[in-house]
Formats: structure tokens, sequence, C-alpha cells
């Protein structure tokens, strides 16, 4: 597992519910989440049904692993904010492992067996704004790797594709 999804993700999720004063949050994943037993946190699959006392809704890469993510969006109740973890199919390491023919499917990231659907940022985005949701921030991890000169190169001699993320 990365930095990311060890540490910066979860510290990141328990701020955000201390600053809101979340009592219940609803994690929907169909993965290990790694994050700290809390138990503000309640576990549950992408097609449970989400009580009644929960104030926000986590989707921990639910939407990565259903077919339809549209589905699972459209069923969340309206009133509660919503985050959403997901992988991001426009970072440039994932578009370099295509053009050198090194996608090989793993455990964990983007190229996770039980991935079903791909997003960019800017698909994700786009999927939001069709089922109603008004996005209120968007957060890319930037890694802390600067790519190596002859990565940039390759990727130039595609041009800049609209959706990648360096």
């Amino acid at each position: 597992l990365s930095r990311f999804e060890r540490q910066e993700w979860p510290d990141f999720l328990i701020q955000t519910v201390e600053q809101h004063g979340w009592m219940q949050v609803a994690v929907i994943s169909s993965q290990e989440t790694h994050l700290p037993s809390d138990p503000r946190f309640l576990l549950l699959s992408p097609d449970a049904e989400i009580p009644a006392t929960v104030q926000a809704v986590v989707l921990y890469y639910a939407l990565d692993h259903v077919r339809e993510p549209e589905t699972l969006l459209a069923r969340l109740p309206r009133h509660l904010p919503v985050l959403s973890l997901n992988h991001n199919a426009g970072f440039y390491y994932s578009w370099v492992l295509l053009l050198l023919g090194k996608w090989e499917e793993g455990i964990y990231g983007l190229r996770m067996r039980r991935n079903l659907r791909y997003f960019t940022s800017r698909s994700l985005l786009r999927m939001f704004g069709a089922q109603g949701y008004q996005v209120g921030s968007a957060l890319k991890h930037v890694s802390r790797f600067t790519p190596n000169p002859t990565v940039l190169k390759l990727l130039a001699l595609v041009g800049k594709p609209v959706d990648l993320d360096i």
C-alpha cells in the first residue's frame, strides 16, 4: 500500500469527520479499508442500506468496484455529504505503463483485479454532476516523486492528453 492509503487518506478522513462533528459515517467499500478502528465509521457493502443515523457517506473505492457506479450514486441519500476516494486513471504512471505495454493486474492500486470501472479526474466529476451532485471540492493526491525526464519525453510524443495528471 502507498503512504497515501496507509496514512494520508485516513488522517484526512478523521480530520474531516472531527471538523464537521459527524458522529456516524457510512464507509461503503468492497475491500479492506485500512482505516483505524473508530466507532464513528460504519463499514457497509455497496449494496447495503444507509441507516438513518448516518451523517455522511464515504465511498472507499466503491465506485471503482461496481459495474454501474451511477446506480450506486443514485441510491445514496441526497441530503448527506459524500466523500469519494477513487483511483485516478489519468495519473501519468498509468499512461506510461499502458504506452510501454506493462499494464499488469495487481492486488492494490489502479490495476487491482477487482476494478470494474476506471475514472480520470474529469470523468469522475462529470459522473457526479450528471447524478445531480454539487462538487464542493476535488483533492488530487500529488506524487512526491518527480517523473523521470525520459518518461516526460515519452509522454510528449503522444501529446498532452486532456486527462493526464502529472
